[in-house]
């Protein structure tokens, strides 16, 4: 897969990490105006975000190895951070139609790197 792929990959999938872990918060979560976050939806929210920070490393680790692939994933994750808290803090309704295309796009590329590799 080539390398803007994997990078778009890991990008959105950190972004929709930063996303899940900060709509975990109450006071974010009251944002967006809807009913408030039941104790079991914030458990899902904070672990699925969890887990989607820690995958995005995984297509750049496999890319670019243990070393330098930390190094760009942590940086991958400070830029989808920006961009959430930015973007967030401007439109949040914006914010949640971009979180959904962001987690379309990122299984998307994840499921093209999992089918490439026999290729």
């Amino acid at each position: 897969m080539p390398v803007f792929m994997v990078m778009l990959s890991g990008l959105l999938i950190h972004y929709l990490a930063m996303g899940l872990l900060s709509l975990a918060m109450p006071k974010h979560f009251a944002q967006l105006n809807l009913d408030p976050l039941v104790v079991s939806e914030q458990r899902l929210l904070r672990a699925s975000g969890w887990v989607l920070l820690l995958a995005g490393f995984y297509p750049i680790i496999q890319l670019w190895g243990a070393a330098t692939g930390t190094v760009f994933g942590l940086g991958l994750l400070s830029l989808a951070g920006l961009l959430w808290i930015v973007l967030f803090s401007l439109r949040p309704l914006i914010a949640m139609v971009s979180l959904a295309v962001a987690a379309c796009l990122g299984l998307a590329l994840v499921l093209i790197d999992l089918f490439a590799i026999g290729v």
